[in-house]
């Protein structure tokens, strides 16, 4: 598997398999599994993260991020998509409040898009994450 991701009530999983799109599942009632949505990528999803109110599903497809909007109709669509980088992205997460979407790039930067009014903003932080020190000897 190259990503999963749990829905923030704990009802849905999306899995990517290293032969497979994305596909959410639904655990029903009884404790079940039922597939309910395929969501159309580009087959390179390293990573994923659902919204904190668990209607949209951010994921990375190499250089860029698509937003997804999976609500629970069984389809998906898609509503953003954050491109622009020069490295390849490994991780996503959603702020709390929904508003912000942290990335994090092979070439050790992390970029947080703003969403205000159904735009997105980059606002990139100012420089990579500073390298860990080393222990004094």
């Amino acid at each position: 598997m190259l990503a999963v991701a749990w829905s923030p009530d704990g009802t849905r999983l999306a899995i990517r398999a290293w032969y497979s799109t994305v596909v959410v599942w639904n655990l029903d009632d009884t404790g079940h599994w039922t597939e309910a949505t395929e969501i159309p990528g580009e087959g390179a999803e390293r990573a994923m993260a659902w919204s904190p109110d668990g209607t949209c599903l951010a994921t990375l497809p190499d250089r860029g991020v698509i937003v997804f909007d999976v609500g629970r109709d069984d389809h998906s669509t898609a509503v953003a998509a954050l491109t622009g980088y020069a490295w390849c992205l490994t991780s996503v997460a959603w702020s709390p409040d929904g508003t912000r979407l942290a990335t994090g790039s092979d070439d050790g930067t992390v970029t947080v898009w703003v969403s205000h009014d159904q735009q997105q903003q980059r606002a990139p932080l100012a420089a990579a994450l500073p390298t860990p020190r080393t222990p004094a000897s």
